[in-house]
């Protein structure tokens, strides 16, 4: 059995609008950021965006996104160095849905 292309679609558009804010870990400790958009991209995929600019320290370890119901939706340890990148970073976290048939 598979799922419909167009219901594929309305799950992309469920977990776009179901992800409502990230954490970051810097300098010892978790700080909240909100994200800057959310798209779905024309190759399918889906997009987070977090602009890290001046307000946010340095050096970043760790990236955390949140649901609207303050869960946990995806997390990982990340090595984001804004000063080798020459100042504010839009970092981007993409995520691709698919599905196989056994």
């Amino acid at each position: 059995m598979q799922i419909s292309p167009n219901e594929i679609e309305h799950l992309k558009k469920y977990i776009s609008n179901r992800i409502s804010y990230a954490r970051y870990y810097a300098q010892g400790g978790w700080l909240r950021i909100e994200i800057n958009k959310v798209d779905i991209l024309t190759d399918g995929r889906i997009a987070i965006y977090l602009l890290l600019n001046d307000d946010v320290p340095n050096q970043i370890d760790k990236i955390e996104f949140y649901t609207s119901d303050n869960e946990l939706f995806a997390s990982g340890d990340e090595t984001i160095n804004k000063e080798l990148s020459g100042g504010d970073v839009l970092y981007r976290y993409t995520i691709a849905l698919s599905q196989t048939l056994e």
